[in-house]
Order: structure tokens, then sequence, then C-alpha cells
């Protein structure tokens, strides 16, 4: 091991304690201390020898068997400062062990000779691959920055290709290009053909003829139902209808009350409840002319007649000609509005 003088930096040998130069005393250096992971491999070179590649690998052997009555070896002492060691590993029986790693050259021997260098900054690239910084780009790649630009590159003539994009710049491809006309079917182009409409459900239509079947149904049976009961007052009534019939009871009802009233007191002047006050005086003379039958024939359909009109006499009085009914029997007449006589024309004929 060298030693170099701290004074004048000659070197000196480990075992000299003085400079040989300047005399000046020489430290001795310490022994290095183990301090923490000791990686372990193949065992070094030998001091001077050149280095060379490792041996080639041999195929395992088992340990030599112990000899009968020989010694064991002492037991491991107890390292105070062992920490981890990794050793080489044992290749497994059967494969053939990793090669060690070559051995650093000892000091003082040659240096041995420089692997070339694998493509530093600005060396040219190896082959086949793609070049450094500034290196011209490998024939048929992409070139590195500072490299001539590729084919269709900025600006650069679209290559004739099938159906290709070209870069900024380039002629537009064939075909749907901006304000050429659209591809078949694009926007503005003709329509798809429509989809298939469900079919509509009938039932509303069913629903609706089942409820105009029903109204002209209920509109025919009222209708039916109107006739028959017309029919039925007809027989009822003769033939004079709800109030020409309801007036005939009410002329017969006033006949039979004049004659009664005429017997006691032949002035008529008892007839006033059945005449309208205001006609009364011009009928009081000749009420009692009114024959005993009176009553009965106003009450027979087939000896008197009875119409729904007020001949002319309701408006004077202020009353509805609606519930006015004219009584006919011969030359006799005699009409009634409003349940009371307004008129009395030849009373002796109702016999």
């Amino acid at each position: 091991m060298t030693i170099y003088c701290p004074s004048c930096g000659k070197p000196n040998t480990d075992e000299a304690s003085n400079c040989i130069s300047c005399g000046t005393e020489l430290a001795k250096k310490k022994a290095a201390r183990f301090k923490g992971t000791m990686m372990m491999s193949g065992p070094g070179a030998l001091p001077g020898a050149p280095a060379s590649s490792a041996p080639p690998a041999a195929s395992p052997s088992a340990p030599p068997p112990v000899a009968p009555g020989a010694s064991q070896p002492p037991p491991k002492k107890d390292l105070a400062f062992q920490k981890t060691m990794l050793g080489p590993m044992t290749a497994p029986t059967g494969m053939a062990p990793p090669a060690g790693a070559p051995a650093a050259p000892a000091f003082g021997a040659p240096p041995a000779q420089a692997q070339p260098p694998q493509g530093g900054f600005g060396a040219p690239p190896p082959s086949g691959g793609g070049g450094g910084f500034g290196a011209p780009p490998p024939s048929g790649g992409g070139g590195g920055f500072g490299a001539p630009a590729p084919v269709s590159g900025f600006g650069a003539t679209l290559p004739e290709s099938s159906g290709g994009g070209g870069g900024f710049g380039a002629s537009a491809p064939a075909g749907g290009g901006f304000g050429d006309a659209p591809a078949s079917g694009g926007f503005g182009g003709a329509p798809a053909a429509p989809a298939e409409e469900k079919p509509k459900s009938k039932m509303p239509l069913i629903l609706g003829g089942c409820c105009l079947l029903i109204l002209l149904g209920s509109c025919g049976v009222g209708g039916f139902l109107w006739w028959k009961a017309n029919q039925a007052l007809d027989e009822v009534t003769g033939g004079d209808g709800v109030i020409g019939s309801m007036n005939r009871l009410a002329i017969s009802a006033h006949f039979q009350s004049i004659t009664s009233t005429c017997g006691f007191d032949p002035s008529g002047a008892g007839a006033s409840g059945s005449f309208h006050p205001n006609v009364f005086a011009n009928y009081q003379s000749i009420a009692c002319q009114l024959p005993a039958t009176a009553a009965t024939v106003a009450g027979d359909g087939a000896r008197s007649q009875i119409t729904q009109s007020d001949d002319g006499r309701a408006a004077a009085l202020g009353l509805d000609p609606n519930t006015c009914s004219t009584l006919t029997a011969g030359a006799g007449k005699a009409v009634l509005c409003n349940g009371v006589l307004v008129h009395l024309e030849n009373p002796a004929a109702f016999q």
C-alpha cells in the first residue's frame, strides 16, 4: 500500500515511518472497519495479474465426506458487529452456477482494455439503432431533433395514397371536404327510411262506437216511451192532451157550481167565484141560463170539443195564453184561462 506524504506529497511504502524525501513523520492508516453490507462475489484477481474473463462454469460436485476421527471445524464466533452478509448463492443441482463479475484490476496493474462506448452524446449511432441528438436519421425512420423533415410534413404535398389524410396545408382528401357535396346519408343527404310505425289501437274507436250506440238506443227508447205515454194519455183524456183534459174537468166543475147556486139565487150573483173578476159583470145576467145537463156535456168528449186556444182574450186580462182552452158544444162556447172562466157564450146550448 502506498502512503503519500502530507507535506511534499511524495509516495512512500506502508512500512516507512518517515517520508523518504522530506523526513516528515507518516501516520499509519487504520484498517478499514466493517460498517455495513458486505458484498461477496468470486475471488479477486491476484495483484499484477491481467484482467480476464470469468472461467468456464464447472459442474457442481458433492462435498467430500468427512473422514472418521477428523477434527470438526471450530464453532463460529459471535461477531458483535455482524450485519447483513450477501454471498454467492449456490446454484441448484443440475444448473450451472452464474458467471462471476470480472474482477477489478489490482493496484498498479495496467488498466483493462476499455469497451467501446455505446452511443454517447454526438457519437455515431450503433448499427441498426436510432441516432442521438443531432445525428442523421436512420434510413426509413423518423429523424431526431434538427434532422430533415419527413415526407408529408408541414406544407408538403400529400403523396398519393388510398384515402390517407394529409398534413396541414395539404390538398383535401377526395370526398367529404369543406364545401363538397355531403356523402350519402350525411347532413342534407337522402333521408333514412322512416321507422315502421306501430299499429294504432282500435280500442278508442270501439269505445266511441259503443257510447254512440247506447246514446242512440236511449233516444229511441225515450221517444218510444214518450209516444206510448201520449197514446195512453189520449186514451184517458179522449185526445184533449194534458192541458185540454185538465181544463175540460175545470169547466165541467164550474158549470156544476153555477147551476147549483142559481137554484138558490136566480140573479146569478152566486156565480162570481167561477168568473174572472174583470169580466163577471158582463156574464152575471146569463150565467143562470146554463141547463142542469151542462156539466155532463162539458165533461163528455163525445158531446163537446176542447182546443188549446184563448180566443184572443188572455192578453187583455194579462193572463198566459198557454193556460187557456176553448170548449164548444153546438153554438155554446166557454173559454177558460188560468183556472177561471173569461168568456161564456150561448150557455143554453150546453145540453
